[in-house]
């Protein structure tokens, strides 16, 4: 008798719970707008359109058949990327895209189309992306945002979240996106995002107005990243707005607080530019000794033999193995004129200097390098002998390009000598000396 009556409270309690339960769920239908349903085992769940969206919650099910946990769903999220929590396993598959949030990058995996990443992206979209991707432990995939709930209480403000954000990654037109990564690149409370979003614009957008309009007003920003970003673009595509670029430019360059890869871009940018009244005279200026980190220094030198700057380069006086191998590597480019500098070269301790000093001289030198050079091939020993095998060829090659000597002239290169002439290396006359005005020649063998 006890034992019935126990179940039949115990059978009471649970329709009890069970209509309470029901009546609950039904008033939030009611509230949402949304169609209740509930199976004959008791698994509850609401269905409708919320906003432009489906939208789905199920109350789960415990049955041992059925261990489905319960879900709110919003479908028709497409906005041409996926969003999850990043994890140990999602780092290895696929490219992830960067939206430049460095919090909101560590937490989020985005796959997909980046370019409509990064214009619907914006500071709401990723508060509540943050919320309900990796607070709420959602997903985006296959167009349906999903979230795992605990309680009823907690559906509405979860839902609420998931529908904001669901409306702030609807399908952007494509109208739309070269506006919307203009609104983040100007106006995001990230520095990182506003960076990304305008190197995205200019990238997919490069000459449209949008695009122009943007990096004009990014020339005043604080972030000296996006005013070299910004001013690279004007220097490229906006005859209106380049001098104030380069002059921006300029003014990054000459700030040693910058960073040394955005100071050598500027340089390598302002190279190529028409603005050589601004420019030539800032790389000269580095060289001179204002700027000692030598990968500044390089690209001045760059610079300048872009620029074609000739008279500058020839005043350069190089610091560094590296810088003189260039340097005189670039003087074959300046000439004659720039022979005196080259032979100051020429004794240089390092021998790829040497080399590629001996290189220049064999296509600018002339006589004035004749007796360096000479100096330079008899130096040469069993180890060294490339420098010196260098200095003979180039020798030889000058010696054939001036003419070789005349009548009383010394021949240093292995030429055959004409009549007066002396040669004291190797040649098929070598060593001949004329004393008579005739034809014949008289050896010091044959006296």
């Amino acid at each position: 008798m006890e034992i019935l009556v126990i179940g039949a409270i115990a059978a009471g309690f649970l329709v009890l719970q069970r209509h309470l339960g029901k009546k609950a769920w039904e008033e939030l239908a009611a509230e949402l707008g949304l169609e209740f349903s509930m199976t004959f085992g008791g698994e509850k769940s609401l269905h409708g359109s919320l906003r432009g969206f489906g939208v789905s919650i199920h109350g789960g099910s415990q049955n041992k058949n059925n261990t489905q946990k319960p879900m709110i769903v919003v479908r028709g999220v497409d906005p041409g990327f996926t969003l999850a929590r990043e994890g140990a396993i999602s780092r290895l598959v696929g490219r992830d895209i960067s939206t430049g949030d460095p919090e909101f990058d560590s937490q989020l995996k985005i796959l997909g189309d980046e370019v409509r990443a990064r214009a619907v992206l914006g500071d709401e979209a990723r508060r509540l992306a943050f919320f309900v991707i990796s607070t709420k432990g959602g997903e985006l995939q296959n167009s349906r945002l999903t979230v795992n709930f605990k309680g009823l209480p907690d559906v509405r403000s979860t839902l609420e979240s998931m529908l904001q954000l669901a409306e702030r990654l609807r399908w952007p037109q494509p109208n739309e996106i070269p506006v919307l990564l203009a609104e983040r690149a100007l106006n995001d409370d990230s520095f990182g995002v506003r960076l990304e979003a305008f190197r995205q614009l200019t990238t997919s957008f490069p000459r449209s107005d949008r695009t122009l309009f943007t990096a004009e007003q990014l020339l005043r920003a604080h972030s000296a990243d996006l005013r070299l970003e910004a001013s690279l673009v004007l220097l490229r595509t906006s005859s209106k707005h380049s001098e104030r670029a380069a002059e921006t430019l300029v003014e990054l360059v000459k700030r040693r607080h910058v960073a040394a890869a955005s100071r050598r871009a500027g340089l390598a940018a302002l190279a190529s530019s028409r603005h050589r009244e601004t420019t030539i005279p800032l790389m000269a200026d580095i060289l001179r000794g204002a700027d000692q980190d030598p990968s500044i220094r390089s690209a001045a030198l760059e610079g300048l033999f872009q620029a074609k700057a000739h008279d500058e380069l020839l005043k350069v006086r190089p610091v560094g193995a590296e810088e003189c191998e260039r340097l005189a590597q670039m003087l074959r480019r300046v000439g004659v004129a720039a022979e005196p500098q080259l032979l100051e070269l020429l004794h240089h301790p390092e021998d790829s200097v040497r080399l590629a000093t001996i290189k220049s001289l064999e296509h600018v030198g002339g006589r004035t390098a004749l007796a360096p050079l000479h100096e330079v091939s008899e130096s040469g020993t069993f180890f060294d002998g490339k420098v010196a095998r260098a200095a003979r060829g180039a020798l030889e090659t000058i010696q054939r390009r001036i003419g070789g000597p005349q009548g009383g002239e010394i021949s240093i290169a292995a030429v055959s000598p004409l009549d007066g002439a002396l040669s004291p290396t190797k040649a098929s006359k070598g060593g001949e000396v004329s004393f008579a005005e005739d034809a014949r020649s008289r050896t010091p063998e044959s006296d």
